[in-house]
């Protein structure tokens, strides 16, 4: 009598890859895991949080989907893929996004730059900064103790999480006659949507 392969055994927990685009995003996501307010729930998932080895979009799209088919291929597939990267005057960036589409991939989007979620935790605003390098020196006025790429941010500015989203919701909607007139979000100034990833994170911890 042959004896039965033994049957693969689905993960309980998603694993999860978050690809970002520099260390400020990485540093910032590595944080939010490590929070002993929510670790508890997210260290049950695997969340491997890496910096992309080339800074352009359709690069880190690219990245990503070939650690996709090495995960696959090695039995060990990634249940959900998230990039992080900004707009940062790049090219490519709608290309970035079909390729996303179409392999499965989600963004986490911001223009011009990351920091842009950080500035929202602090009010509503809906102001086109042409450079990071702007972006930043306004935040710099509500966020004295800003650092490009610090690992503290996360921790410093999670008292503000509540506020960051309700402003990023605010942001998504006055935004919205722009996409009805038929831009692409990555020809949005400002624009970011860092929320559905956090809150994607978050989601796990309430379960």
């Amino acid at each position: 009598m042959k004896r039965r392969k033994p049957k693969h055994q689905k993960r309980t927990n998603p694993r999860i890859l978050i690809l970002c685009d520099g260390l400020t995003e990485k540093n910032y996501f590595t944080a939010l895991k490590q929070d002993p307010e929510r670790k508890r729930f997210l260290s049950a998932l695997s969340v491997d949080i890496l910096e992309a080895k080339k800074r352009e979009p359709i690069q880190i799209i690219e990245e990503a989907i070939k650690r996709k088919k090495k995960a696959l291929q090695q039995n060990n597939e990634y249940d959900y893929i998230w990039t992080v990267f900004d707009h940062d005057n790049r090219p490519k960036l709608l290309d970035a996004y079909l390729q996303a589409i179409k392999n499965n991939i989600k963004i986490a989007f911001s223009s011009i730059a990351f920091e842009y979620w950080y500035l929202l935790h602090f009010k509503k605003m809906a102001k086109a900064f042409p450079i990071c390098k702007a972006l930043e020196k306004e935040l710099q006025k509500h966020y004295p103790d800003y650092k490009k790429a610090a690992q503290n941010d996360y921790v410093l500015l999670k008292n503000k999480l509540e506020t960051a989203f309700e402003n990023t919701v605010w942001l998504k909607k006055q935004m919205q006659h722009n996409i009805k007139e038929g831009k692409h979000i990555t020809e949005l100034n400002p624009y970011t949507d860092v929320d559905d990833l956090v809150k994607f994170l978050f989601s796990f911890s309430i379960k």
